[in-house]
């Protein structure tokens, strides 16, 4: 059974197969369940599930930001303001060019960036205007990461194969994935918090063990 999928039929989480769909339940809301249903690796290869669901996601059903209602786009400003807050902590290049370089473009004094409503105000008081690019940039990150797929490693979208594209190679590759993995938890699942990431997420094992402030990446305090 591949990797991911076995951590998550561990953590309850119920697959069935129909006709013509694929109906997951979450134990979150449907009471739980397991794989029974299917056995087989070769089955589990045949189906992929999106990550949006099988994982808690921030919600990006809409094809851009700039197609989202005021209410869903404040939350959005919201999500990249209390990301920027904590930027130390941001672990990858990929999210340090998405949260922390457009934000301190923003001419706000030292004390407004430190409060999330200071940023989320500004951004807010923008796009009255017009829609911001790194708005945009940011929520379509998300649905990317809401489009991958897992369970079938020949998908077009597999997520192993996906992130291989944009993460440079070379020298601790794994160590460079992982840190994406655990920004793109942050940036967009509801919780929004390393303390509560969804089991089965990628590189969930590692981002728990290197990610206390005693631990590599708090101690390195680099971005790769």
């Amino acid at each position: 059974m591949n990797t991911l999928i076995s951590k998550i039929a561990g953590s309850g989480v119920a697959l069935t197969v129909g006709a013509t769909s694929t109906a997951l339940a979450k134990n979150s809301s449907l009471g739980g369940g397991n794989f029974s249903s299917i056995t087989s690796e070769t089955q589990f290869n045949r189906i992929p599930y999106k990550f949006d669901r099988i994982f808690k996601l921030k919600s990006t059903e809409k094809e851009d930001y700039g197609m989202l209602n005021e209410n869903t786009k404040l939350k959005w400003r919201k999500r990249l303001a209390d990301f920027h807050i904590n930027k130390s902590k941001v672990r990858s290049l990929i999210f340090e060019k998405l949260v922390i370089k457009p934000i301190d473009d923003l001419n706000l004094t030292s004390h407004e960036l430190s409060h999330a409503d200071y940023i989320r105000d500004r951004i807010t008081k923008l796009e009255e205007n017009k829609v911001q690019p790194f708005m945009q940039e940011f929520y379509r990150e998300c649905r990317r990461i809401s489009s991958f797929v897992i369970g079938q490693a020949k998908h077009s979208n597999y997520y192993e194969t996906e992130i291989k594209k944009f993460i440079n190679p070379g020298k601790e590759l794994e160590d460079r994935i992982a840190r994406y993995w655990r920004d793109a938890w942050v940036g967009c699942s509801k919780s929004g918090s390393t303390t509560s990431i969804d089991i089965g997420w990628p590189d969930r094992d590692k981002i728990i063990e290197r990610e206390p402030a005693e631990k590599a990446w708090s101690i390195k305090n680099q971005r790769v």
